[in-house]
Order: structure tokens, then sequence, then C-alpha cells
């Protein structure tokens, strides 16, 4: 079973990505925030995870090296309204594998992860 770790803050977006991904039938997990998802993440080992970048505690670009360095496997994918050529490219250089711009684009999320 694919498991999944999304940091979202965002209530209504989180439920969405929760329950869309939960039906393809993926092992998710949910953070609102950068501290949460390092609490999930000691119990918890994802394949992906999907990110914010405009976190209440943090930027999502901050995680990232973190991610890299305690979970190489884990493929990150980002999914932010913050899409600018600049942050494609830093995603890009820490190792994303998707930049998906919000709106929420459920067919993107599917390919990214692969469901």
């Amino acid at each position: 079973m694919v498991r999944l770790l999304l940091i979202e803050d965002e209530n209504d977006s989180a439920q969405l990505i929760l329950s869309f991904f939960k039906k393809k039938g993926l092992d998710v997990k949910r953070a609102s925030g950068l501290n949460e998802a390092r609490e999930l993440l000691k119990e918890f080992t994802p394949d992906f995870v999907l990110l914010d970048l405009n976190l209440p505690d943090g930027s999502g670009f901050e995680f990232i090296p973190y991610l890299n360095d305690r979970y190489p496997d884990c493929k990150v994918v980002i999914n932010s309204a913050y899409d600018t050529d600049e942050e494609k490219e830093r995603a890009k250089s820490l190792g994303v594998i998707s930049f998906i711009s919000k709106p929420l684009n459920f067919s993107r999320l599917s390919e990214a992860i692969g469901v």
C-alpha cells in the first residue's frame, strides 16, 4: 500500500485531498504544519509527501532537506498557489518530482503519485 503524508494547513483542501487518495486505496496521514509533520514522521514513513509551501510554522522549502536527509526514498510533490518560475526551479533543485499549482487538480495529483 502506498503511504502518503499530506502537509496542508487549509482544512477544506486537506479534507478533499485525504478523501480522494483514501478512495484510491492509499494510507494517508495529514499534518497541518511542519512541526506536526515531524511528529507524524516518527511513526509513519511515507512513500510520498504532498507539501504546501506556505505553512503557519514555516516554508515547505525549508522542510525538503529534512525529508531528503532522513527519508531518502520518499518522493516530494509540491501543491502550492505560490508557483513562480523561481520557486519551480528551487523545487527542482531540491529533488521535488512534481510541482502542481493550486487550485486543486486531482488528475495531476494522481499522476504525480502514480495512482
